[in-house]
């Protein structure tokens, strides 16, 4: 169960084990237990050490390399309101995709087109949050971009947000989300200054929830 709070609320319109050895220079058998490695290397990129961009305010841009080496590359990046996020892959001389992950590192979509065609794929409505691109491959230089489409995607969805009306006491409303709707919007009003107590319940599998103000951009969640 999630559960949240937000403070002293304005009034306002808002919107809701396998054995391993190794070979030593003589010829010696090392043990795992004799031989001391890092398990995160530069060649394996882990979440930690993913180059962060910060909050996402307009279109990035950055060139890369994946490699037989260093096969993938992560990047790190915040966004503080709904919209829609448009990432592309370009200029590849071999095969390569791209994966966007959310916080915890599950893919939320990718591109996986085979050869060099570039990658290319539009994330609608992302939810306010942490997420990471993941470029892979086996050996080429890359071009990568992207920005979120902010305003006009996210009126269109507000437009379909579910009325409550003005908020007079407690509201239970029943939804689902699936991979083909990850998002469900519900519009309230409150007429006074309060603490709104917000909760999320039987789940089956992963959700989240946010508080919106009337411009999309997140106020609270969890």
């Amino acid at each position: 169960m999630f559960d949240n709070s937000l403070d002293n609320d304005t009034y306002a319109d808002n919107f809701i084990s396998n054995n391993v050895n190794f070979i030593d220079s003589n010829s010696d058998i090392i043990t795992p237990n004799s031989l001391e490695f890092n398990s995160i290397s530069n060649a394996i990129d882990g979440l930690l050490i993913a180059q962060d961009l910060g909050t996402l305010s307009e279109r990035e841009q950055f060139q890369g390399n994946v490699s037989p080496i260093d096969r993938e590359d992560l990047y790190r990046f915040t966004t503080d309101k709904i919209g829609d996020l448009d990432y592309r892959l370009t200029g590849l001389s071999s095969n390569a995709n791209i994966q966007l992950l959310d916080s915890d590192g599950d893919m939320l979509s990718g591109s996986f087109k085979s050869g060099t065609a570039s990658e290319y794929k539009v994330h609608h409505n992302l939810l306010a949050g942490d997420y990471y691109l993941k470029v892979y491959g086996g050996g080429t230089d890359y071009n990568l971009s992207f920005e979120l489409l902010g305003d006009p995607d996210k009126i269109n969805s507000f437009q379909t947000a579910r009325d409550l009306g003005t908020i007079s006491g407690k509201q239970t409303q029943q939804g689902t989300v699936s991979k083909e709707d990850r998002l469900d919007l519900y519009h309230f009003t409150t007429d006074k200054i309060g603490d709104l107590d917000y909760r999320l319940t039987g789940l089956s599998s992963n959700a989240n929830i946010q508080l919106l103000d009337s411009d999309g951009d997140m106020l609270s969640g969890s």
